[in-house]
């Protein structure tokens, strides 16, 4: 007896756990559905296999019904949002050309400082080029004037009777007249005029040859014994070994 009333409890339990339960539609069960009449078959048979016919159209047309009325709201919502945003840009052309036209104006005006600007960049260059021709010519004059001021201190110089102290200032001269000269001859042709530079060369020649036709005559004087003043002897050897090289 105890072993078919187990049973019976059994059994009870079972027919509980089958028992069916209708199940209501909603729009979650067409996620994953698709419009092949198969598959609507399966989908109603292994869904709502114990709900009434009448009951499974009810709640169809309440679904519709709800599906219709969200797609309602959708559209209207997007078309009120549609409408803002025309009201909002109303009047984006009339911007977008008067921007267009302010950059028209800034572009020509780009293009006229960038035609100011090159302008004055070629009158920059011009006005330094202008300065380094003039601090050019200033340096030449300076050195034309140093070089004739040299000149003319040796000429006075060599007229006086020759000793020591005389001696040593025509040499410095004459050494001051060589490198004042070949300075001159380094700088560009066209800070001096062929008439400036024929009469300075002329000059420096002549000065070059006085002197070193005095070094010979001094030379001579003292092999001769003539000159016998050891610091004059010592100057003249000096000087002639500085032309020599």
């Amino acid at each position: 007896m105890s072993k078919l009333a187990d049973t019976s409890i059994t059994d009870s339990i079972s027919e509980e756990e089958d028992f069916p339960f209708p199940v209501s539609i909603s729009t979650t069960d067409f996620k994953n559905f698709n419009n092949d009449p198969e598959a609507i078959d399966q989908f109603l048979y292994k869904s709502h296999r114990f709900t009434s016919l009448a009951v499974l159209i009810q709640e169809l047309k309440e679904l519709s019904s709800s599906l219709n009325q969200n797609l309602l709201d959708i559209v209207n919502h997007d078309y009120t949002d549609f409408i803002k945003l025309g009201k909002s840009i109303n009047g984006g052309d009339d911007m977008i050309n008067s921007i267009s036209e302010d950059l028209k104006q800034f572009k020509i005006q780009l293009l006229q400082y960038d035609g100011k600007f090159n302008q004055m960049n070629d009158e920059v260059s011009t006005t330094l080029t202008l300065r380094r021709q003039l601090i050019g010519l200033k340096s030449v004059a300076k050195l034309q004037l140093l070089l004739h001021d040299q000149i003319e201190i040796f000429e006075k110089l060599s007229k006086d009777d020759i000793n020591l102290g005389n001696f040593q200032k025509m040499a410095a001269t004459y050494l001051s007249v060589l490198s004042v000269g070949k300075h001159l001859e380094n700088l560009t042709t066209e800070s001096q005029t062929k008439l400036q530079q024929q009469y300075l060369n002329a000059k420096v020649n002549s000065v070059i040859m006085e002197f070193e036709s005095l070094v010979r005559s001094l030379i001579n004087e003292i092999k001769l014994k003539r000159i016998k003043e050891p610091s004059l002897v010592m100057s003249v050897l000096n000087i002639q070994n500085m032309i020599k090289h």
